[in-house]
């Protein structure tokens, strides 16, 4: 019995799949502190945070992705806001809706297509027919953008 030629082998990779207007996205399982249930944000954060939430004992800031893809945002029964680690700058994320964890070999992600805009992706994904977009959480925001962002005081 011969056994099977396989292609190379990376790295098994996890990934929360979640969705931002009609485009789906994938971050690493281990980036994300925590997913909630979306509630209105406190005022008070300026710069380009919609507003600022408790959580942990700290204040951090809101980052609505879905305006800062300049796609429809409203809010509905699958909303949620992910805590995620911005490079060092903590904060939650509104997006559409958190799908599904999905494993993912590491030498079948892609570079990102170049013909997007999408100034966060790191790779792409493919799934069958579906492509996510793999975000990488330290380019979600600009130098100016992170430096906008005063620390607030817990």
């Amino acid at each position: 019995m011969r056994a099977r030629a396989r292609g190379p082998i990376g790295d098994e990779l996890q990934f929360i799949v979640f969705r931002a207007g009609p485009r789906e996205f994938a971050v690493g399982i281990l980036q994300v502190e925590r997913i909630l249930p979306y509630r209105e944000p406190a005022a008070g954060a300026g710069g380009p945070a919609v507003g600022l939430l408790e959580f942990g004992g700290r204040k951090l800031p809101v980052l609505d992705l879905r305006q800062r893809l300049g796609v429809p945002a409203p809010i509905g029964e699958d909303t949620r806001l992910m805590v995620l680690d911005l490079d060092g700058l903590k904060a939650a994320l509104v997006v559409d809706q958190v799908t599904e964890v999905i494993r993912v070999d590491s030498v079948t992600i892609a570079p990102p297509p170049a013909d997007d805009p999408v100034p966060f992706a790191s790779g792409e994904i493919a799934r069958g027919d579906r492509r996510l977009l793999v975000m990488h959480p330290g380019r979600v925001l600009s130098p100016e953008e992170r430096s906008a962002l005063v620390p607030v005081p817990s």
